[in-house]
Order: C-alpha cells, then sequence, then structure tokens
C-alpha cells in the first residue's frame, strides 16, 4: 500500500530545520513498510542546457507539429515547472551542489571545473545524497559525468555512496563515440576504466542500457532505486547521430551548430523515454518521481538559449545561473499532488534543495539530523508538491574573491558581476507571447542595461568610498533583469534601494568570509598527466589519501571551513 506524501501524511522537520545539518536516517524505518512505499527517485541533470531548451516551449525545437523532446514536454505538461532554481555557473559547482547539498564555495569548487589534475573536489568525510540513500535502503546509480573529484579513489563514486556507477570521471569533456580527452580514455564501469576502442556506439547509447540493466536487477531485489543520471549532453564536443539532427524539427533549423544541439537534446529525450520505460515494465511509474534539472545555463556560443533571461554559463545573471528544472509523478502516485499538475511554481529553490527533499520523499519525512557538515539546502518537498511557501529566505548564487550574487526575498543583488549583454539569438526570433503565456510574465519590448554609476559603500567604516560595482533586481516582477534598481532615487534625489542593497549586501558578505579560497589547490600536478600516459587512460593518480594535499584538512574536515588557505 503507497502512503500519501500530501501536507497531513508527513512525518517531517521543517525546511529550515533541514538545512541545519547532514542527514542521519532512522534505524526503524522499516516499521513503516506496512503503510509506506518507497518510492524510486530518479534524477537527469543536463550539461549546459539552456532555460528554454524544451520542445514544450516552441520556438525553433518544434516544426510541423513536431518536437525535439516529446517524452520531456509530456512530463512537464503534467508536472510541475520549477522556474526559479538556482544552480552553478559552470560544471563542478552545479553537480557539486546537487551532489552535497552545499554551497560548492565550502570546498572551493565554486569556480569553473575540477581538472583531470587537481586534487580538489567535496571532502571526502562529508555525505553525498547517494551516501543516505543508500542507508535509506535504496539502490543507488550514478550514470555520466562525474566532474567532483578524481585525484584518489575515495573520490570515486563507489566510494561516495554509488552502488554502480558507468561514466566518465576526470573530464569536463568527452568524445561521445571516442570516449577519449585529449587522446586519453576516461571511461570507467564500477570501478574499472573500460578501454574500449570501438566507436559504434555512442555514450548515452551505453549509459541508457546499464541503467535498465540496473532497474531490472534492483527489481530482482526488491530495493527502490535512486538514479542520478549527469548527462553529458548537451555539452561540447557538439554530436549528434544523424537521424536525430536530419530529421524534425532539427533538420528545418538553419543554424548548424544549434541543428546538432537540436540532435542532442533528442538524445536526452531519448534517454528519459528509455529508462521510464524500463521502469514502468518492470516497476511501475505509479510509485516513481523523476526530476530533471541543468546544472547550469546554457552556453548560447554552442548552441543553447537562456532566453528570456539575460546571461549565460559562467555568468550570475538569471540566464547563467537560473536552471531548466520539474519534476514529475503519475496521478496515482500520491506523490505530486493533483492541483500541482501542470502548473509552474515560482518560489525560489536550489539545486543543494534536492538533497533533504529527496531524503523526505525517500522516508516519508522519517529521517534524524546530526551535528556533522551542516546543509545549506532546505527541505523543498511541500513547495514542489503542494505549492506551499519556498522555505528559502535567501539563495547565494556564488562568491569568488570579491564579486559573488545573492537572493533575498525577490531580489537578486549581484556584486562586482561586470555588464552582460542578452546572450543567444536577437529577441525577435522568438515568439515572445507563447512563451509568456507558459511562465505568466509580462514581457517588455527593451532593457535598461546593468549599468549606472558604481554603487560607492563604505565597507570600512572610515567615511572613504569602497567603490564596489552593486546591481539589484526585483526577479519576481523582473526575471528578465531589464531594470537595475541600484542607482533609482525618489523626487529628492535620494537612492531609493540604497538601506536595502546594503543590508543584503551584508549577507553575501558573510559567506565571502565563510568560502574557501578556489585557487588553494591552483598548481597542476604533471605527475597525473604522467600516470595517465603511461596507463592510457585518466583516473585516480595518488596512491594513499594522505597524497591528496600537504593540509589533509582540506579534503577531510569538518565543513566549517573556518579559514582560507594562507
Amino acid at each position: 500500500r503507497k502512503a500519501s506524501l500530501a501536507l497531513g501524511s508527513l512525518v517531517t522537520m521543517g525546511g529550515s530545520r533541514v538545512a541545519g545539518a547532514a542527514i542521519g536516517l532512522v534505524a526503524g524505518l522499516a516499521t513503516l513498510t506496512n503503510a509506506f512505499t518507497q518510492p524510486h527517485i530518479l534524477m537527469f541533470l543536463a550539461d549546459d542546457i539552456g532555460y528554454s531548451d524544451f520542445g514544450y516551449y516552441g520556438m525553433d525545437l518544434t516544426s510541423g507539429g513536431v518536437s525535439a523532446t516529446p517524452t520531456i514536454d509530456k512530463y512537464m505538461s503534467e508536472g510541475v515547472i520549477l522556474a526559479a532554481v538556482y544552480g552553478g555557473t559552470s560544471c563542478t559547482p552545479g553537480r557539486g551542489s546537487f551532489l552535497s547539498g552545499r554551497y560548492p564555495m565550502r570546498y572551493g569548487i565554486q569556480s569553473g571545473g575540477v581538472g583531470q589534475d587537481s586534487k580538489k573536489g567535496i571532502f571526502v568525510n562529508n555525505s553525498l545524497i547517494s551516501n543516505d540513500m543508500q542507508k535509506a535502503g535504496y539502490a543507488t546509480l550514478f550514470l555520466g559525468k562525474w566532474h567532483s573529484g578524481c585525484a584518489a579513489e575515495e573520490q570515486m563514486p563507489d566510494h561516495r555512496g554509488f552502488d554502480s556507477y558507468f561514466g566518465f570521471m576526470c573530464m569536463g569533456a568527452l568524445d561521445n563515440l571516442y570516449k577519449t580527452q585529449n587522446d586519453l580514455f576516461d571511461f570507467w564501469k564500477d570501478g574499472q576504466p573500460v578501454l574500449d576502442s570501438s566507436t559504434s556506439i555512442r555514450t548515452s547509447t551505453l549509459w541508457d542500457h546499464h541503467a535498465m540493466q540496473f532497474i531490472r536487477e534492483s527489481a530482482q531485489e526488491r530495493k527502490p532505486v535512486f538514479m542520478f543520471y549527469a548527462l553529458q549532453d548537451p555539452h561540447a564536443p557538439l554530436a549528434a547521430p544523424d537521424e536525430y539532427v536530419y530529421t524534425a524539427p532539427c533538420a528545418h533549423i538553419a543554424d548548424s551548430t544549434r541543428q546538432t544541439y537540436c540532435g542532442m537534446l533528442k538524445a536526452i529525450d531519448n534517454s528519459v523515454a528509455s529508462i521510464m520505460d524500463t521502469i514502468e515494465v518492470v516497476r511501475g511509474t505509479d510509485n516513481t518521481l523523476l526530476c530533471f534539472s541543468g546544472d547550469n545555463g546554457g552556453a548560447p556560443g554552442n548552441g543553447g538559449y537562456n532566453w528570456p533571461l539575460r546571461g549565460s554559463k559562467g555568468s550570475l545573471y538569471e540566464g547563467g545561473i537560473r536552471q531548466a528544472t520539474w519534476c514529475w509523478s503519475s496521478e496515482n502516485a500520491g506523490l505530486i499532488q493533483q492541483h500541482m499538475r501542470g502548473t509552474v511554481y515560482h518560489g525560489q529553490l536550489s539545486l543543494t534543495d534536492f538533497y533533504p527533499t529527496f531524503l523526505t520523499v525517500a522516508t516519508a519525512g522519517h529521517f534524524r539530523l546530526s551535528n556533522f557538515a551542516p546543509l545549506d539546502g532546505k527541505d523543498a518537498w511541500l513547495s514542489i508538491s503542494q505549492g506551499a511557501a519556498s522555505p528559502r529566505e535567501e539563495t547565494l548564487l556564488n562568491c569568488v574573491d570579491d564579486s559573488g550574487g545573492i537572493r533575498v526575498g525577490d531580489y537578486v543583488l549581484l556584486v562586482n558581476e561586470g555588464q552582460a549583454s542578452y546572450s543567444g539569438h536577437p529577441d525577435g526570433i522568438y515568439d515572445s507571447t507563447f512563451f509568456n503565456t507558459h511562465f505568466g510574465y509580462v514581457n517588455k519590448s527593451k532593457y535598461s542595461s546593468g549599468g549606472g554609476d558604481d554603487h560607492h559603500h563604505d565597507e570600512n567604516g572610515d567615511g572613504d568610498d569602497d567603490s564596489v560595482y552593486m546591481e539589484l533586481y526585483n526577479v519576481l516582477e523582473d526575471p528578465y533583469q531589464y531594470n537595475n534598481l541600484i542607482d533609482v532615487t525618489d523626487n529628492d534625489g535620494n537612492l531609493v534601494y540604497a538601506d536595502l542593497a546594503s543590508s543584503i549586501y551584508s549577507r553575501l558578505q558573510v559567506y565571502m568570509a565563510e568560502a574557501l579560497d578556489e585557487d588553494y589547490d591552483s598548481n597542476k600536478y604533471d605527475y597525473a598527466e604522467e600516470v595517465a600516459q603511461n596507463r592510457g587512460y585518466w583516473g585516480p593518480w595518488v596512491e594513499t589519501l594522505d597524497q591528496i594535499s600537504d593540509d589533509n584538512d582540506y579534503y577531510t574536515n569538518d565543513g566549517t571551513n573556518d579559514r582560507n588557505d594562507d
């Protein structure tokens, strides 16, 4: 029998309390089995997908009634679109946020990707979502792009709570036919390198088949499935099968980069369809929660569209940090409630929130809190399933040195972000009326650049101006970030939002003080490449965990980050 996870039946800790600690599961979870069947939980994370890159939104991804993403479109229309989920500015920060439930600046991985010759990663004694899902009785599977540390074996997925994994570990990009980068293999399956020179099978096809086999085997063991599929697509290098690229709707796209990108979206849709079909046949989807998100904003140079949002991958504007996210469950699952199906939820959320949220779903709220490695993520299940107010008052977007961004309430403050124009193609190619109908936003005909003078903030209280370039946007009313409010004045010439900006800036400064220096592991290690060249593949290259760092606290501390590298 399935127990409804409706508001009245949940035994849960409030989101603000969940954020205070990593989760230890109640040992007596088995006593719930007569009333509660643990749902399968599947998470797809697309790499560099743009905010509006689904056929659901029309535009160039549909033609003659044919969509590039028909399966995803169906689930979006039947589920709930989460319109304001904040992720990373690039690959490693995005997946690190999801895996750890913590902001990536706590590990010094807040900017760029962890290279194959870097010792950085999520601290090895910090639990990941996979560890706790495993403790909750789930069969745990990782597929695709890891990119979260691979210098030591202890950083690999099989040491981080995944029963099985198949993907590439060390690189940020991989040829999806040759399975190589820099002429060396980076392809791993369950602790062993896969040195397969065959180029006839795409990586995503191999991963899909592994997922389907894993689902069948877990059914024999009568275990629920937790799957984290970190899709390689649509990240560069751009490549897709001809049968995807040269058929509708992709065949009608004139821009060759966007056309190939469209084919990669078809590959994503095929992965979702194949795995959900297997769940349906083997396990049934009536007890399945399916979620999908990006890791960071789309990269226009590689075909991604973030329209109508400003900015792109690498920036803190909404187009670079707000993710294409949705969740689905069937009508009979008792998970996402009926009144939420086919809706858009605008409350602010974060990729870090999926850690405690999925644990609530997995245990019907029966978990306890420990005092180790406090989470930044908050339990957002009632928001997703019921439409309750967001558990978040604020969300850190990122902070690197003296720059960063934070959302507090409806306002986003960006500090020293610089100015950026709209990314992608000109607005005129889009059907703005159609898009705004789906999102409920009021269209604007133009935007005012994030200009104006520097907002002078006396950081030291010494009477001197310490110039800090600030931008302030009300992203609930103006998600496009047309109007920088920082220099708005009243009739007397007073800055209307000065006090608000200063208050929000003080919150950002707290995170800046807590952040681990991203450059603490900036030295590159020639030995990593030497080992890889001798073996013919990338992978762990230190013999013991102690070799990860001269200061092992950076990799095995309690997560408090009470100091920076000196």
